[in-house]
């Protein structure tokens, strides 16, 4: 743009100002080419189906013939000291770099941006311990435990605007949803006995551990997994809390 810029005023100005915005506006279009290659090399690199839909896009191809011309125009234009077909030159390469643009289809990209049953299922299977410890320290009853799962699993199904590499991080954000659901004093299973991990005669230390945390009162239990275990902020706390009844888990932190 400054070179675009300096070619203006070498057209608009006249002595030692024209002189020097045609000097600079060489060097710095001198500049742009090579710098307009390495971000269409880098571009490619990053994004390496950009040529194949560049092939199928004919914007792309009027744009390229519009960019190679213009480039011939402004070439001619500064180095026989026209400035006005500099100046058109350089207002059509702007033009066509806005035309080379490889339309991707929207909708079937996007979609398969997506998380599908499969990359969903896939997160269940890997980390379905992990997810129903959660599930359990936050219900501290492995009925409600079962069911806070189950009801993520059903929604994580149903669901169809999450992008694959969320997908993980909304089960969880969904199961600790849930499980304040379920857990809430507007609940009819708030009356749930506490469970113990492991009913066994012997208690690991980890099931001791588990234990101590699902004897904490529930808002002082959520508050302690999710900013502690999970390392929740205090505003995703917030956030999450405030679609339902734990309004108060915020001050909660306090306790913590």
């Amino acid at each position: 743009m400054a070179a675009h810029g300096l070619t203006y005023l070498a057209l608009k100005t006249e002595g030692p100002v024209h002189d020097r915005s045609a000097t600079w506006a060489k060097y710095l279009w001198a500049f742009a080419d090579p710098l307009f290659l390495a971000v269409s090399v880098e571009s490619w690199v990053v994004r390496p189906d950009l040529p194949g839909h560049a092939i199928y896009n004919p914007f792309c191809w009027l744009g390229l013939v519009v960019i190679i011309a213009s480039i011939v125009t402004l070439i001619s234009g500064l180095s026989t000291r026209r400035e006005m077909r500099a100046f058109v030159g350089s207002n059509f390469l702007l033009v066509g770099l806005l035309m080379f643009r490889p339309e991707e289809s929207k909708t079937a990209n996007s979609r398969a941006d997506y998380a599908k049953h499969a990359d969903f299922g896939e997160v269940f299977q890997r980390d379905m311990k992990p997810l129903y410890l959660l599930a359990f320290l936050l219900t501290a009853n492995h009925k409600q435990a079962e069911r806070c799962f189950a009801s993520t699993l059903e929604e994580a199904f149903k669901e169809q605007a999450v992008f694959k590499e969320w997908a993980r991080s909304w089960v969880k954000r969904s199961l600790i949803e849930n499980a304040i659901e379920i857990v809430s004093p507007a609940s009819a299973r708030t009356g749930e006995k506490r469970d113990l991990w492991n009913a066994g005669p012997h208690e690991t230390h980890r099931e001791r551990d588990i234990d101590a945390v699902t004897k904490l009162a529930p808002l002082q239990r959520f508050v302690f997994v999710m900013s502690i275990l999970e390392r929740h902020s205090n505003w995703d706390d917030s956030q999450i809390s405030s679609q339902h009844y734990f309004r108060d888990l915020r001050r909660g932190h306090c306790i913590v």
